[in-house]
């Protein structure tokens, strides 16, 4: 069994090495290079199941998170694909990795959480034991996979939690914080703190799963998101089909980074720390 998983990540391994070639192949267009994005994406989720159901570890969660990191990182541009004309021109309208961040996932052990309510550490001990390993940040992304979860409902969101507080009751509301992300993106957070405990982050990794790749593909509608509010940096749903692709492609590198997040901490056993 651990040598079929091994095998497993291995493969994925060298199809991340064939996606990378592909996208940064001469000639590739930005819409064909958020086709190749969301194909990957599904692929992975594919596989990300299997590995789950197959008991993987912790340690190998990450190596797959790794993998989606490094996939989906920003190209320079000596490696970017380069359009021209007036389809360069109406891709660059909207640059997605300008859109705000608007929420940080942090993996943690519940004895953190637990020093703190107890009062055996400080806000500031927390925040430094938080940012330890660098958090998972997210934009819209996480507001559009919450209500495709919820099939466009006001059912319970999936990344709802617990606020942290100290002995005294109050919660953590930190001062302005600079976060700097897995994706090396910088932040400002200046929100209160939740958490969602072990068992919480068990079932929510098991739910995003089953929900798949695919499943955000079939779930997602642009004119449901937007009646919605889903997005803060656009609301006109003409403009944003003009850019469905990058859209989804963005949303479900996102989706997989959040399944690996979920996977990984269950299998450790730890808690999500979200800054909202």
């Amino acid at each position: 069994m651990k040598n079929d998983i091994a095998a497993a990540i291995a493969g994925l391994r060298e199809r991340a090495v064939e996606y990378q070639k592909n996208v940064c192949a001469p000639g590739v267009s930005p819409n064909q290079v958020g086709q190749l994005q969301a194909e990957f994406a599904t692929m992975i989720s594919g596989k990300m199941g299997e590995l789950i159901a197959a008991g993987a570890t912790a340690a190998d969660i990450q190596q797959v998170q790794d993998l989606l990191r490094a996939a989906f990182e920003p190209m320079s541009d000596s490696h970017a694909p380069k359009a021209s004309g007036d389809a360069h021109e109406e891709y660059e309208e909207i640059d997605l990795e300008d859109i705000n961040t608007t929420a940080y996932l942090f993996a943690a052990d519940l004895a953190v959480i637990e020093g703190f309510e107890n009062g055996q550490l400080s806000e500031e001990e927390l925040l430094g034991e938080l940012v330890k390993n660098p958090p998972l940040a997210l934009d819209d992304s996480l507001e559009i996979i919450d209500l495709i979860a919820n099939d466009y409902d006001d059912g319970d969101s999936l990344f709802a939690g617990n606020v942290i507080a100290g002995p005294d009751g109050e919660a953590i509301v930190p001062d302005p914080l600079l976060i700097q992300s897995q994706d090396y993106i910088n932040g400002i957070i200046a929100q209160p703190l939740i958490h969602q405990a072990p068992d919480e982050v068990s079932l929510i990794a098991h739910t995003l799963a089953n929900l798949s790749a695919r499943g955000i593909e079939k779930g997602f509608d642009l004119k449901k998101l937007a009646k919605a509010g889903a997005f803060t940096w656009h609301d006109d749903v003409k403009e944003l089909k003009s850019h469905k692709d990058e859209i989804l492609a963005q949303v479900l590198a996102d989706f997989e980074r959040i399944c690996a997040l979920y996977a990984s901490a269950a299998a450790a056993g730890k808690c999500i720390v979200l800054m909202l």
